[in-house]
C-alpha cells in the first residue's frame, strides 16, 4: 500500500485540536474494536509534561498514527501506539518507531525503548529490530501482550 508522504512530529496536548485528534485515533484503533468506552483511551501519563506524544501526519495535516513515550528510569516506554486502519501497511508505524528512537537519543535515554506489544503486533516490532523479552501475559480487557525492547546505540565514551 502506498501512502502520501508521512511526517512525524511531537503533539502538543495543551492544544485541544491535537489532544482530541490523538484521543479519537487511540479510541477508534485501540479501544472501540474491543467494545471499550470512550475515555479508556486516555492514560495516566498523558498530562505529565515529561510525556512525549508523537503524531504521524499526511497532507493536509491529517493524523494517521500516534504513540506516547513515557520515561521509566533510564528508559522510555512506548505506549498507546495506533495507526488508522486505512493507513496500516504503508510505513506509518515504522516512521513512528524511527522517530521514537530519535527522540530517545535526543532525550539522553541511556538504554532502550520498551513496550508491551499486543500479540498480533509482535512481528511488526521484530521487523523494526525490537526483541521479545517475556512470555505472553494478559492485559485485562485488552488481551495477550509481550514485553519487547529496542536497544539504543550507546554513545562512545572518552578514549
Amino acid at each position: 500500500m502506498e501512502l502520501e508522504t508521512v511526517f512525524v512530529r511531537q503533539l502538543d496536548l495543551s492544544r485541544e485540536t491535537e489532544r482530541e485528534a490523538l484521543y479519537d485515533l487511540r479510541w477508534r484503533v485501540l479501544r472501540e474494536p474491543l467494545g471499550l468506552a470512550r475515555g479508556t483511551e486516555q492514560i495516566a501519563a498523558d498530562p505529565d509534561p515529561a510525556t512525549i506524544h508523537l503524531g504521524a501526519f499526511v497532507a493536509p495535516a491529517r493524523l494517521v498514527g500516534c504513540a506516547t513515550l513515557v520515561r521509566t528510569g533510564g528508559d522510555l516506554q512506548l505506549r498507546a501506539m495506533a495507526v488508522d486502519p486505512a493507513s496500516q501497511g504503508a510505513g506509518v508505524g515504522a516512521a513512528i518507531l524511527r522517530e521514537a528512537a530519535q527522540v530517545a537519543a535526543n532525550a539522553n535515554v541511556r538504554r532502550s525503548l520498551w513496550c508491551e506489544a499486543r500479540a498480533h503486533a509482535v512481528g511488526f516490532y521484530q521487523r523494526a529490530g525490537w526483541v521479545v523479552e517475556s512470555g505472553p501475559f494478559e492485559v485485562p480487557q485488552i488481551g495477550p501482550h509481550y514485553r519487547m525492547r529496542l536497544s539504543l546505540p550507546q554513545p562512545e565514551g572518552p578514549g
